[in-house]
């Protein structure tokens, strides 16, 4: 049984998330990843590594992709209820992305789009570091809620 105590998320939301968004809403979201990754890719092969997140500012090229990507996060945005994460730890240890909502995630994406509203560069600089993609993954391999 999904309870706000457990989760954090009220289960009015989760119904709410259930009816309006689904794994077929999110495909142009999802889209992002392979993209994403070949942008990686093809840096690191040049480089021979891995890139630091200082490295990575200035290397990889997201600029117009951010803006597409951000577009599709604005669409989402407006089809559920925000609820701001309070547990932002979670973007220097990706691998517990696995353990969080599919709505959750979405609370994060957005989170990461709304910042990008006051702080211009935010959401390409976590495109950067890898973030966003980790939470894309994570939002790939999530089930519903």
């Amino acid at each position: 049984m999904i309870s706000k105590e457990n989760h954090g998320i009220a289960l009015e939301e989760v119904l709410n998330y259930r009816q309006n968004v689904s794994k077929e809403n999110l495909k142009e979201v999802m889209g992002f990843i392979p993209l994403m990754e070949s942008e990686f890719n093809k840096v690191e092969r040049v480089i021979g590594k891995e890139l630091t997140k200082e490295a990575a500012y200035h290397y990889y090229d997201f600029y117009d992709m951010s803006f597409s990507l951000k577009q599709e996060v604005k669409r989402l945005s407006q089809k559920i209820a925000y609820f701001p994460p309070t547990d932002l730890y979670i973007l220097d240890h990706p691998q517990k992305l696995s353990d969080w909502s599919l709505l959750r995630l979405s609370h994060l994406l957005i989170f990461l789009y709304r910042m990008d509203l006051s702080n211009h560069g935010y959401f390409e600089q976590k495109m950067k570091d890898k973030s966003v993609l980790h939470i894309l993954k994570a939002m790939r391999n999530s089930p519903i809620i």
